[in-house]
């Protein structure tokens, strides 16, 4: 949305940026400098937790496995002391 704003902006436009109480003039150019870093990090953590939530998924299922298994296993012998 902001990128869309700066895109509407003229190169000569002033942009100001709030820094505590006060209203400070920066440069355009460096305003979109600014927003595309903070994109390119939230794009970054995005892939970083969809990472992580995909390796713990597959953990999950390992120990699901690895439970039915051992439970089969168990079945198993159960059966056979009969």
């Amino acid at each position: 949305m902001v990128r869309q704003e700066f895109a509407l902006l003229k190169e000569d436009a002033p942009v100001y940026k709030l820094v505590g109480p006060v209203l400070a003039k920066q440069d355009l150019s460096e305003c979109k400098s600014n927003v595309q870093k903070r994109i390119d990090y939230i794009e970054k953590e995005i892939a970083r937790q969809e990472q992580l939530e995909n390796d713990f998924q597959s953990k999950v299922t390992d120990k699901t496995n690895n439970i039915k298994r051992m439970q089969n296993d168990l079945q198993r012998m159960v059966i056979q002391a009969q």
